[in-house]
């Protein structure tokens, strides 16, 4: 009787540590991949000139690709800091959106509206 007390305690001691492992190894993902618009500002008035588009990437697995679209003048460069000449973007209201994706393939997007006059 004593054996078999002894082989139960074991076997729970065994089976909580191979729980704890499981978690740990659940816990230690990489976090949940984000795109981030730095410039140009929501709402910012384009009127000519030089505008510097830069977005910023975080969690996924690096490395990161970026591409720029406007809603109004379509693709518009790829990196995560671009110079675009407003004067060639057509007038009016653009939503402008950088997508990133990852090494692994997954995408996300960030975006703002501005105003192209």
């Amino acid at each position: 009787m004593r054996i078999l007390a002894v082989v139960v305690v074991l076997i729970i001691v065994l089976a909580s540590g191979c729980l704890e492992r499981e978690e740990s190894q659940t816990n230690t993902g990489s976090t949940e991949l984000a795109a981030k618009i730095i410039s140009p500002k929501a709402g910012a008035v384009l009127s000519g000139g030089p505008v510097v588009m830069e977005a910023s990437a975080s969690g996924g697995r690096g490395p990161y690709t970026y591409e720029w679209w406007s809603s109004m003048n379509r693709y518009l460069g790829s990196g995560s800091k671009i110079k675009v000449d407003s004067s060639g973007l057509k007038k009016g209201e653009h939503l402008i959106v950088v997508k990133v994706r990852d090494s692994t393939g997954k995408e996300v997007q960030g975006s703002v509206i501005v105003d192209v006059v």
